[in-house]
Formats: structure tokens, C-alpha cells, sequence
């Protein structure tokens, strides 16, 4: 596996492909994140124009082999920072409770040893929002 580290220079502007301008009546709609296709083609096509492929069929799908597994965020003293997960819940002034448990009956297909994360009796009895997540958590 080899990482790539990309340091922009300017801002990046991530955008979905529909047509802008005064003729087409649509405004610029700009993405959160770079799609994952947008980030695997640039890194090939940049890699190919790298070695001086003439991109013909072959080399073509040469490149395609290659896999790239993403774009994450990297602090300047190389904090990875990852996607949070769809499912968590923030509580303001608890840390989320594990309690493992089996949930009999209830069509749990876990694999043994794994459980399911759950509030605690209390977190789940107190009428609260959980605040929002931020949308990208550092590893480590």
C-alpha cells in the first residue's frame, strides 16, 4: 500500500456535474466532500500524465487497476481524520453507555462476542437531542 499525501495550494471546489451559467439558469451547487470517483479518477489520470502515458486502451485499464481507497483530511502534524459514523448519538452531558447484551428474539445477527450498542436505562428515559456530529472524527 502506498499513501499519497495531496497539499493543495489553493482552495478546492468540489462540484456535482450539472451545467452553470447565465444561459443554463442554474447556480453552482457545491459538494461537501469530492465524490469518490472524481478522487480516484484524478489520482490515476495524474499518475498516467506522471509516467507520459499516451492513455490508450491498455494504459487505460492499467490505471484502473489501481486502487485508491479515499481522500481524508491530514492535519499539518499529520492527524488523519476520518468519516463519523452514520449511526452515532452525541449526548451533551453523557459519554454513550455499552452494555452488551443479546437481543433475544429480536432478529440480531451479530456475530458472537459482538453487541450492538445501546443507550443506558437512563440516557434512554431523559427526553433530550443529541447534538450534532461533527462530520469528521481524528483517528488516534
Amino acid at each position: 500500500m502506498t499513501t499519497i499525501r495531496i497539499e493543495c495550494r489553493d482552495p478546492v471546489v468540489s462540484r456535482d456535474g450539472r451545467p452553470f451559467g447565465a444561459e443554463q439558469g442554474n447556480k453552482m451547487r457545491s459538494l461537501v466532500w469530492p465524490l469518490p470517483s472524481v478522487v480516484a479518477g484524478s489520482l490515476r489520470t495524474a499518475i498516467g500524465k506522471s509516467a507520459e502515458k499516451t492513455f490508450t486502451a491498455q494504459d487505460s485499464r492499467d490505471l484502473f487497476e489501481l486502487e485508491v481507497s479515499g481522500l481524508f483530511p491530514v492535519t499539518e502534524n499529520s492527524t488523519l481524520y476520518l468519516p463519523s459514523p452514520n449511526d452515532c448519538f452525541h449526548h451533551e452531558s453523557k459519554p454513550l453507555a455499552v452494555e452488551p447484551q443479546r437481543l433475544d428474539g429480536g432478529g440480531c445477527d451479530l456475530p458472537e462476542g459482538l453487541f450492538p450498542v445501546m443507550l443506558s436505562l437512563d440516557q434512554a428515559n431523559e427526553d433530550s437531542k443529541p447534538k450534532p456530529v461533527p462530520s469528521w472524527w481524528p483517528n488516534g
